[in-house]
Order: C-alpha cells, then structure tokens, then sequence
C-alpha cells in the first residue's frame, strides 16, 4: 500500500513569532522580529561553508525545500567565499557559538543580529538541528517517515533565539523500521538513531572462532573438563584470550580509520541463557564473586570472569588507542554484576531489559526488582558507562495491542535518574508497521531528548495533530489500553507474550467492547476525511489481528468460504488488515510479506463456480488457484482438507503445487464461457520478493471435461527451474470396496493399484494418466497430464477420512531467462460409470 509523502495542513496565513517555542535554553528578550521572507521581504539565502560536509549540504537544501511549501518563496542555498552576510541562514559552523560539551548530535539554534544560525557539533548535529528548527521552532510535525505537518505562512519570521540541545543519553536510538527509516530523510527528522554506535551484538564467539581452530582451551569446559564451542560463551580465563581479543578488535578499529569517537568496540555473548565454562579456574572465580542482594537473593556472578577477560583486553587497547571504549554484554545469565570486579573507566556494560515485565516501569512492580537491583549496581560499579537495551513491542506478534508506551516512557525517566548514558528501545526492525507505533515513537523520541517532559501532554498533542476530529477517541482507545495493564500490577508481561497471556491479563472481552466502541466513534467522526480515517484504520489493526490472525476452519456459504469458527465472511476484513497494517511483519523472521499473504489464504475469499450438465467445479483463487470441489448429480468427488492436514487451508481439491510456490491467485477474467483465469506471483521469500509470474485457467467444456492451463514465466531477468506436482484429493469413502484407481502404463493398458487396510500407501507406476472408479457416485474420474508429463507418483488412502490422495511429480520445468514455459497440461473428465 503507498501513502502520501506528506499531509499538508493549511493553519491559515500567519506571522509566526517566536521566542524558544518552549525549546530548552531558549532565553533573552524579543529583539526586532527577523522576517524570512515576505511580500516586501526577499527570502534570506541559505549559506554553508565551502567545505561543508554532506549533510550539512542536505540540511542547508532541506531547510529551502520546506520554507518554500511554508511560505511560496524560493530560498537560495549557497555557499560562503567571503564575509557572511548581515541577512543570512547559516547552515553549520559559519560563526555560530558551540558549547564545548556539545557532544556529537548536540546542536544550537541561535540569532545574531539579523543572522540566524542552525549548527551541530557535527554533520549529524546540524542536520538534526535544521529539522528541530523546522518541527519546533516554525510549527512542522514529523509524525513518520512518510506523514507529516507542514504550516503554510505567509511571511515566516521568527524572534530573538539562543537554544541549546544536547541530548540527556549519547544513545539515543529507537531500533525499529519506522523510526530509522531514510525515507523523506525521517532518521533525521526524529532524532532517534545517534552518532555514537556499538560495533556488534551477540560478536565474541563469532570474532574469536578463527583462534579457536588453533586453540581450543579458549572453548568452555563442561563437568567432565571436555571443550568446544557453543556460540553463547568462551573459557574467559583462557591464557592469552584478551591479546587475541584485543588483536582481532584492532582489525576493526583500523578498518573504521582508528575512530574512538563514535563507535564503542563491542565483544558480546551469545544469545541464550546458561553456556558457561565449568572448568576449576572460572568456577573458582563464580564462588568467590557470588554475592547476596538486599532482598537475600544469591547471584552468581558468572559476569566475572567475562568482565576481568574484557578489562584486560581494554587495557590493552587503551595503550594503543587512547579515548578507546570496549563494551560488553551484562545479559541473560550475566545480567546479576560481580561482587568485587569492577568495569575499567573505558569498559562501557550494555544491559537488556530481557525476559522481565515490560509493560509496567521498571521501578514500579515486583516482577522487575531484580532487574532494577542489577541495573542499580552496575551503575554504581560503572558510573556514566551503563547502557540500556529495551523492548518496546510484543516479538510474538508485533501487531497485538501491547500497552507500553507509558512503561516505557516511564523507564526513560528512571534510566535518567540512575545514570544511565545510553538507551536504546526495540520494536519491529524488519518491517514498517506494528502496534502504534507512530504514537511510540513521537512519544519516545521526545522524552529521548527531554526526559522531563510530560506524557499525558504528549500524548494528546500526538492525538489532536495526527487523529484530527477523532483525537478524543483515539486519546481514549489508548488510555483504555494503558490503564487495563496498570491495574494488573501483579502480572507481569514480557516482550514474548503469548495471546493467552495477553486476553488474561488485560485484553477480556468488557475492555475488547469498549476499545471497539472508542475506534468506531473514531471511524464516525473521521468520515470523508481520507487521511484521518486511514490513521484510525491502521490503530483498529490491533483488535483485527487479535480476532483474525489464527487458522480455522472454512466452509462454503452462498458462494464463498468463511470461517466456521467465527461465523462469518471474513475476507474483506482481513483483505481491510492488510491494507492498512503499514506494511507490518507480524515476526521477527522476515519483511512481512509471505506472513501477509500466507494470512489472507486463512480466510477463504471468493469461490467461482462453473456449470455444465450434471457437473458443477468451484474454483478458490485464493487457495493457490484449486478447485475446491467438483459436484457430479449434486455428490461431491473432492476432499477439501481439514485443519489437521498438513498445509491447511492449502490443502484438498485438485491443485499444482509449484515450487517456488504461489499463496494464491488473482483473478483476471471470469466471463462468459465456463472459464476463469488467474495470475499469481512466485517465490516471494521472507527476504525477497518475487521471482516468478504464473498464469492459471481452469475451463469446464463438454462432455466433463476441465481443462487445467498453466503457464510461468521469470522476473527476476535468470532462468528459474520449478518442481512441479499435480494432485487430488478425492472423497471415496471408507472402505475399500467404495473405489477402484488405476493407472495407465501404455496405450490401452490400464494396471489396477492394490490397496490393503495394511498397506494404504503405494507407488504408482510411471505414467500421466489416472483413472478413479467411484461405484458408489456412479462416475468415473479421468485425470490425464499432457506434456509435461509426469515422472513418478504415488497415492494413498485414508481409511479414517475416507479419502484418496493423489500425486504426480512432472519433470523439473525449465523457464528461460525472460521467457515463459508451460507448467501444467491437464484435462479431467467426469462421466458416468459404465
């Protein structure tokens, strides 16, 4: 789905004065008012140095762009030979004031005289400052990376200004695809991805497994002194294990041109729980190191032979890299701190807030004591160099209605006011979309860089600016939300809530009404309003995922498959989820695609019959293009598969299975004629998109006969191969008696295949033809591939079910680069048994 660039809002033609608008370090009186441009006022050039770096360029353009659609007037962006001009924007380090304790995104928006300058303490900084200059100053709202606010004035201007911002973390990232996304330059625009950055995660086994080939006691021991690898944890009192350490670290830091400033040089563990070395050198360490916490809670400070290895490893590099910082992972079994080793000055301790209660603050309940005992300690035994890692989406499922925004919220404050230097909070990094997450990310980027302000303002500033007419509603839906899991502070959630847990925690069936009574009032007051509308759709994805993102069983009613389980057509509104559900993944394990369309198959969709004589087919485009079911003299002769069969609801019916496989098929014509064709697209991944194109047409002629047309052809510009298997699942009963298969080995000659109760199961003879005898239905079903012609098959016969399958596998076929090949030829024929 494609969404606007951006949603302009007219606020009326005004003259903006400002003073700070209520930016930090805004002050002074309101000297004579700087107008930008005006009707008698050229617009002020837009100046950088001659030597501005790149996203200096970018902000100086960038500022042009957006006071033109402000105001109309054309801004010329140059650059400085000379003396700065008395009436000028100057973009970067052209005479601006900088605090020396800036940092690296800090930035200052200043006036001197009739000069305006917007400046960071580096390229990041200045480009970041352009855009808070613009959201804060002038009135713009980022709202994400596609969706914005942009005032128009007449005559912007602007009053005395000297702000100053530096940000209270040196991370201050928001992991997920919609915050860090470079569409529209958003990344920017937010805040939310910093200069200062660690080199890795879950990295020391990885970097240290070239060592290990020549030395193995690096591995950790188990009980009965054996080592090798196990991707979690190393022996860290291994002789010489910080050299090699610090060695392969300096690869890295020579690769990054020696660059201290903006990167901390990580070694972490693995990524799971237990793994450590149980040889008598560490164990030892563990004993002596165990400490007792207030509560009388013994930990065991597995932390302290990784800790003693890294402070070694960072002293060394110290010696060599002087500003050098080398971070490491406190977590899973290493979260509890050592009771005696303490972090070097330059060892920097990265702590996830993992598998702990993430939807009340930290500080709050009892579910997160242990964690908030940890994270105190270690920021006594590492003052200013204690970063957090936070979770700010349910993984089980990133659409779910997971009430965190003011947990979270409320951990940015505590995270200040323990010492914290760094945070970084965790959402959906695969795709765009998730649980609401524009309002998240508004909310938490601005208590990024101020952690004082207030949320209940924010949150209603997000509403009235983004929901429009619909803003109290929508205040409503996520404070209902918010308040149902404060009141259960005795449960706690984590970041892998099950749906289960979810529904019997917070999500009963009184708060599901009340949260539908508050979006559908959302819906009314947004009517004919397209954009807010949408918006109010994409939040109502929550509550839809919840009812609709399960397998359940389908049946046939006036001419469509709905959902037996839920009684009703549920198609258009999981057709409505996907439309609106920005794109989203519902996992971490891949962009969203195939989770999407492999969704939309679990409800039905349309069916498409044809008639002719005694016989009726009924095609599903949506389940992979099959025929579902095929009616002689009104009896049924197809299974339609049940949801314990493998594959369901692809499964039953007549089908090709190709491999790289379609989820399902379009329809492009079903007119006249008893014929219907498809298309469909091939081989999208959870990484990729498509490959392939395929075309389908399922045509019931005389005399019963369906002709089945297949055709594939290539995207992607390489010749693809595709495996190929053509089947059926046919109803016959449940005895043996109740049917008759044979197949035919050569022209005129059909061999009979036996079944037993014993063996139900056979290997069919080569052949491309098939003959099924139905007794009991008085018609014989013929099923002939034509060129491609099959290689092998195999059937069999359910007695439970009462059902026959059916395979042929066709040779492999082969589609050119940019061509097309025939996949499947097939005619069926149902006439009455002789």
């Amino acid at each position: 789905m494609s969404y606007p660039t951006s949603h302009s809002r007219v606020r009326g033609l005004m003259l903006l004065t400002v003073l700070g608008a209520g930016l930090s370090g805004a002050g002074g009186s309101l000297a004579a008012e700087i107008v930008l441009a005006g009707k008698k006022v050229a617009p002020y050039p837009i100046l950088t140095a001659t030597n501005a770096a790149a996203l200096e360029k970018t902000a100086a353009q960038e500022l042009a762009v957006y006071l033109k659609r402000m105001s109309g007037a054309d801004f010329a962006v140059g650059v400085v030979t000379g003396t700065v001009p008395e009436r000028a924007i100057c973009v970067g380090r052209l005479g601006a004031e900088l605090p020396a304790d800036l940092g690296l995104d800090g930035f200052v928006i200043q006036t001197k005289g009739h000069q305006l300058h917007i400046a960071g303490g580096t390229q990041q900084g200045t480009i970041y400052a352009v855009y808070a200059f613009l959201e804060e100053v002038l009135g713009c709202r980022w709202w994400t990376f596609n969706e914005e606010d942009v005032p128009a004035m007449e005559t912007p201007a602007i009053g005395e200004l000297a702000i100053v911002k530096k940000p209270p973390f040196s991370m201050h990232d928001l992991f997920n695809r919609e915050a860090q996304n470079s569409t529209s330059n958003f990344v920017y625009k937010s805040r939310c991805l910093s200069s200062e950055q660690f080199t890795g995660g879950h990295t020391l086994c990885p970097m240290m497994a070239e060592y290990g080939k020549t030395h193995p006691e690096i591995y950790p021991a188990d009980k009965t002194g054996q080592r090798k690898p196990n991707d979690l944890h190393l022996c860290y009192t291994a002789t010489n294990l910080s050299e090699a350490l610090a060695e392969t670290f300096e690869k890295d830091i020579k690769a990054r041109n020696g660059n201290v400033t903006n990167f901390i040089y990580f070694a972490g563990m693995g990524d799971w729980y237990g793994g450590m070395c149980e040889c008598s050198a560490c164990t030892n360490i563990y004993a002596e190191e165990t400490w007792i916490d207030p509560d009388g809670r013994t930990n065991v400070a597995y932390t302290a032979t990784l800790l003693r290895m890294i402070n070694k490893t960072a002293e060394i590099l110290e010696a060599k890299y002087p500003g050098i910082r080398v971070g490491t992972f406190a977590y899973m079994s290493l979260e509890a701190p050592p009771a005696k080793t303490t972090p070097r000055t330059n060892v920097v301790i990265w702590l996830p807030h993992l598998r702990h209660d993430i939807v009340h603050p930290v500080p709050a309940v009892p579910a997160n004591r242990n964690f908030r005992l940890n994270l105190e300690r270690w920021a006594v035994l590492a003052p200013n160099n204690v970063y957090i890692w936070d979770y700010g989406a349910n993984f089980d499922n990133f659409m779910y209605p997971f009430p965190c925004i003011r947990s979270i919220a409320e951990n940015i404050k505590y995270y200040k006011s323990v010492g914290v230097r760094g945070i970084m909070v965790q959402g959906n990094y695969v795709s765009t979309g998730s649980d609401m997450v524009a309002l998240k990310n508004y909310i938490w980027r601005k208590l990024l860089w101020n952690p004082s302000l207030d949320f209940d303002a924010l949150l209603e500033e997000f509403c009235r600016g983004y929901y429009g007419p619909a803003w109290k509603a929508m205040n409503r839906y996520v404070r209902l939300l918010e308040d149902a899991v404060a009141a259960q502070k005795d449960v706690p959630l984590n970041e892998f809530a099950k749906l289960s847990d979810i529904k019997k925690v917070y999500l009963n069936e009184e708060l599901v009404r009340n949260l539908r009574q508050a979006l559908n009032e959302a819906l009314q007051k947004t009517k004919g309003e397209d954009t807010f509308y949408r918006r109010v759709k994409e939040a109502e994805v929550g509550l839809d995922v919840v009812e609709l993102w399960s397998v359940g069983p389908l049946e046939e009613k006036d001419g469509v498959l709905i959902r037996k389980d839920l009684g009703a057509y549920t198609w258009p509104r999981a057709v409505d989820l996907v439309k609106y559900c920005r794109n989203g993944s519902p996992r971490e394990w891949g962009t969203g695609e195939v989770y999407r369309r492999g969704f939309l198959t679990t409800h039905g969709g349309p069916l498409v019959s044809m008639t002719n004589g005694p016989l009726v087919v009924k095609v599903a485009p949506v389940l992979s293009g099959r025929i579902r079911q095929i009616l002689y003299e009104g009896q049924p002769l197809l299974h339609t598969g049940l949801p314990s069969d493998a594959g369901y609801p692809q499964a039953g019916g007549v089908f090709e299975t190709l491999s790289p496989a379609p989820f399902y098929f379009t329809v492009t014509n079903s007119g006249p004629g008893n014929r219907l064709d498809m298309t469909a697209e091939l081989g999208i991944g959870h990484w990729n998109g498509a490959v392939q194109k395929a075309g389908k047409s399922v045509e019931l002629g005389a005399n019963g006969a369906i002709q089945i047309r297949g055709m594939v052809g290539t995207l992607t510009g390489q010749a693809q191969a595709n495996n190929v298997v053509a089947g059926a699942v046919y109803a016959v009963g449940t005895n043996l008696s109740d049917f008759t298969l044979e197949v035919l080995v050569k022209e005129g000659e059909w061999q009979q295949v036996p079944f037993t109760v014993e063996k139900p199961a056979a290997e069919l003879p080569k052949t491309s033809c098939i003959k099924l005898s139905l007794p009991a239905k008085a018609c014989v079903v013929t099923d002939e591939l034509r060129p491609p012609e099959a290689v092998n098959g195999k059937a069999v016969y359910n007695i439970t079910n009462g059902t026959l399958s059916v395979e042929l596998t066709i040779s492999p076929i082969a589609v050119p680069a940019g061509g097309e090949a025939a996949y499947c030829r097939r005619e069926l024929i149902v006439q009455p048994l002789k």
